[in-house]
């Protein structure tokens, strides 16, 4: 029991530990925040002001540029009094006008035609299957034929050529240049 009462009174020593610090830390805060300039009278909203506002506003000038104008006051508080006041219809500022440059058009690419996929007959194993997950070899083309979750997928069975998992015809369409693939997908799309 003992040992129980020594671990809550080192956590409570602990929690209370860390609501000290916050506490004088949240204190502190409070007494920056007082030494901090107070709005006075220079930095509110008087007629003149609004009305100098009003003015450069209608003329165009940035919210940034007001605010440099004003003196005191931020860009941030020209939007907001701007938006206070409903003010719209600013004047377009002065813009250079440039005549406009005209593109030329690309004439269209021609139409690639894509050679017809060649058709290759699976092979059967010796006893008329075909090569299936358990039946497939080394050597043997393991191209995937049908959907995986139904009863007649199986494989290829071809021999595969050059150490790749794949048929010379099916290395074809596996390993495509990227040019070439690229240039099927332009012209199907």
């Amino acid at each position: 029991m003992d040992i129980i009462n020594n671990i809550y009174a080192r956590d409570l020593y602990l929690v209370m530990q860390f609501c000290e610090t916050t506490t004088s830390w949240w204190l502190g805060k409070a007494a920056d925040r007082a030494r901090e300039p107070q709005e006075t009278e220079d930095m509110s909203w008087t007629e003149e002001r609004v009305d100098k506002l009003k003015k450069l506003w209608s003329e165009g000038l940035s919210a940034s540029q007001i605010a440099r104008s004003l003196g005191e006051v931020t860009r941030n508080a020209v939007i907001g009094k701007v938006h206070r006041l409903g003010l719209s219809g600013r004047a377009t500022t002065s813009r250079i006008d440039r005549p406009r440059l005209h593109t030329v058009r690309r004439p269209p690419r021609p139409r690639l035609i894509v050679p017809e996929i060649e058709l290759v007959e699976e092979a059967r194993l010796a006893n008329g299957d075909y090569a299936t997950v358990m039946t497939v070899k080394e050597g043997m083309c393991k191209w995937p034929i049908g959907d995986p979750g139904s009863d007649e997928f199986h494989f290829c069975g071809n021999q595969s050529a050059n150490a790749t998992p794949y048929c010379a015809a099916h290395s074809r369409m596996a390993y495509q240049p990227t040019q070439s693939r690229r240039d099927r997908r332009r012209a199907a799309g």
